[in-house]
């Protein structure tokens, strides 16, 4: 799949968009929600987007209500990908799926699975 995965922790942002790589998923980087937010308005083919909640400027919640005001994206899953557990129902709320980020990425891998799947649609 072709994924857009945002978060502004530099570490985080390297060591999960190499574990997608290795699971066969083309992956583009962006440190901040206003980078993926212009890659988008300019380029809106993608299969999934992740985004961290917890980010300078433009937190994930931001990210997610843009992307959701964009019509070329109103079936494209947006995973919000975080440390912080219980959110799930508030993401939801915002047209979000919800994954935590403990144990690292197995919980987004296992979803991203579901997706390609076709066991979860937006």
């Amino acid at each position: 799949m072709h994924i857009l995965l945002v978060d502004d922790n530099s570490l985080v942002l390297e060591d999960l968009a190499a574990t997608l790589e290795v699971a066969g998923h083309h992956v583009i980087t962006f440190s901040r929600g206003k980078d993926l937010i212009q890659h988008v308005q300019e380029n809106p083919v993608c299969d999934v987007i992740v985004t961290d909640k917890n980010m300078p400027k433009m937190d994930g919640f931001e990210v997610l209500t843009t992307l959701r005001n964009n019509k070329a994206l109103d079936k494209t899953p947006i995973i919000m990908h975080t440390s912080e557990p219980g959110l799930e129902p508030i993401v939801k709320k915002y047209g979000g799926l919800y994954a935590e980020k403990v144990p690292l990425s197995k919980n987004l891998l296992n979803l991203l699975r579901k997706i390609e799947n076709g066991e979860v649609t937006m």
